[in-house]
């Protein structure tokens, strides 16, 4: 991205703040630059959890046995291996400035919300003891200016929050170990945002950095600005 003037709602990194400022003020801060890499590039042997034979439980309840209830639950594996990633998003439409002076904006109608993710299905989202949360949301901004002098045509503001990735798998057993053993899947990446559920920062974007998608995201390695 070329064209950015940061709006911040904290930027102490890697701890970050639990509340959305009344002002913003802008920093000094390098303009994130994005890769297109996401934290699912790395190539994984990923399977999900496997299921076990209804057949088996049917026999045992036919045999007089236990009442076999599946439970399906998620476990971190090993330390998780854990990797930092930023999270941004387009949280308004472009406003068209025509090389004059225009403002952006988002209203608690467009506020978004954006939840945890991983490449395959998850039976249980779990924290992994990282200080992370299940989802967090953009709330409400300021506008965001551009002034005459700078001749952009477009201005949008994006949201970003830090995320971290760790390795979790799957696990499938029952309450009762005559229902059979337990069954465990193969490892996978869990991504989750840090600290609280409230928007890390925001940014102002011009021009090429503003897309006609409301919501278009991108990924960086590494918490933000670093």
């Amino acid at each position: 991205m070329r064209s950015f003037s940061f709006l911040f709602a904290a930027i102490a990194i890697p701890s970050l703040v639990s509340s959305l400022p009344t002002e913003f003020s802008t920093t000094n801060l390098p303009e994130p630059k994005f890769e297109g890499k996401t934290p699912w590039d790395e190539p994984q042997n990923v399977t999900d959890t496997p299921t076990y034979e209804e057949r088996s439980a049917e026999l045992h309840a036919r045999q007089g046995g236990p009442t076999c209830s599946p439970i399906l639950d998620t476990e971190l594996v090993g330390d998780g291996a854990p990797l930092k990633w930023t999270y941004w998003a387009q949280i308004s439409l472009p406003t068209y400035c025509n090389g004059g002076q225009c403002s952006a904006g988002v209203d608690s109608s467009k506020s978004m919300e954006f939840s945890f993710s991983a490449d395959v299905h998850v039976n249980r989202w779990i924290s992994g003891g990282f200080g992370v949360s299940k989802s967090y949301s953009t709330g409400v901004t300021n506008q965001c200016y551009s002034l005459p002098d700078k001749g952009h045509k477009k201005a949008c503001i994006w949201s970003f929050k830090g995320h971290q990735t760790y390795t979790v798998k799957n696990i499938h057993y029952y309450s009762d170990v005559r229902c059979g053993p337990k069954i465990v899947g193969q490892p996978f990446r869990l991504t989750s945002p840090v600290g609280d559920n409230k928007v890390q920062g925001f940014l102002c974007g011009f021009d090429h950095d503003c897309h006609d998608q409301l919501g278009y995201t991108e990924w960086r390695a590494n918490w933000y600005p670093n």
